[in-house]
């Protein structure tokens, strides 16, 4: 039987997704902010599926009136 052998250091590529995000994410910096007439469940998903594609990058959101504001937190 072979041996599997732990590599360490090895960077993870970058997603090779379409490339195109319904939402602004990759644009924003820290303290920006935009607002979409969406469910925040569908927002919320979206961003944390962003976030764990990118490790540096959090975000919040929050209800607001018959939408949702999604803030770049880190």
């Amino acid at each position: 039987m072979n041996e599997i052998t732990i590599d360490k250091d090895i960077p993870l590529p970058r997603p090779r997704g379409r490339g195109k995000y319904k939402y602004p994410f990759l644009k924003m910096e820290i303290g920006d902010s935009f607002f979409c007439v969406e469910k925040q469940s569908r927002v919320a998903s979206a961003a944390a599926s962003y976030a764990a594609s990118y490790k540096d990058r959090k975000f919040a959101t929050r209800q607001e009136g018959d939408g949702v504001r999604v803030w770049r937190i880190a």
